[in-house]
């Protein structure tokens, strides 16, 4: 028993290689695992060290064991955004005792940040007809601005903003609950859905509400 647990303990931990240093807030987090264990699944979790109401902090994913060779790709998309700032991104084999690595990469925050109380971000999708797990489509900014219109309850207009060049937008509101509207022709690709916000007095410029408007590039 004693040298099998030696054995188990002298396995070494996976070597990770991300894609890149730094990522938009709705990118997937993009990497490759090395040095694993054969037939082995990895589990892979991406933690926020400066979580926020509005974003995504923690999210994790089952990595299945390859088919060959001794490397395995991995991608992690949001279901949402990520929250900006600093990300860990912690990888180990399945299976208990298991040594993990743990490689870090910086989310940027959107252009639109300290520009409005309210600050969201325009994502669309689907981006490919065919999703696989190792590589999903992240959710893409429209590349034209867009003009979004915040409602009140009575249905008139208190605001309005147009997405920057990633997609983000900014909106200075007083506390209530808003509806934020696609100022585009009925029936025109994206479709936009309403996003339903509410703004608390809370809400300021250095510590905005987030959010997230949808949008359906009609590809499937």
């Amino acid at each position: 028993m004693i040298a099998a647990s030696q054995s188990a303990q002298a396995i070494p931990a996976p070597l990770v290689r991300l894609r890149a240093a730094t990522a938009s807030e709705s990118e997937a987090v993009r990497g490759e695992i090395s040095r694993i264990e054969p037939a082995r699944a990895y589990l892979v979790k991406v933690t926020a060290k400066t979580p926020a109401v509005g974003c995504v902090s923690s999210a994790s994913a089952r990595i299945a064991p390859p088919a060959s060779g001794r490397r395995v790709r991995f991608a992690l998309a949001p279901r949402g955004i990520w929250c900006t700032g600093p990300l860990v991104v912690r990888i180990r084999a399945a299976r208990r005792g298991a040594p993990s690595a743990t490689v870090r990469l910086s989310v940027r925050a959107p252009a639109a940040l300290g520009q409005g109380n309210v600050v969201g971000h325009l994502l669309l999708g689907p981006t490919c007809p065919v999703e696989r797990v190792d590589d999903p489509c992240d959710p893409v900014a429209h590349p034209a601005p867009v003009t979004l219109l915040a409602l009140d309850d009575a249905g008139v207009e208190a605001a309005r903003a147009t997405t920057l060049s990633d997609g983000s937008f900014a909106l200075d509101l007083r506390p209530g609950s808003y509806r934020l509207h696609a100022d585009a022709p009925t029936g025109s690709l994206p479709r936009i859905a309403d996003t339903v916000v509410r703004v608390e007095a809370s809400a300021t410029r250095d510590h905005p509400l987030r959010t997230t408007v949808l949008g359906d590039t009609g590809i499937r």
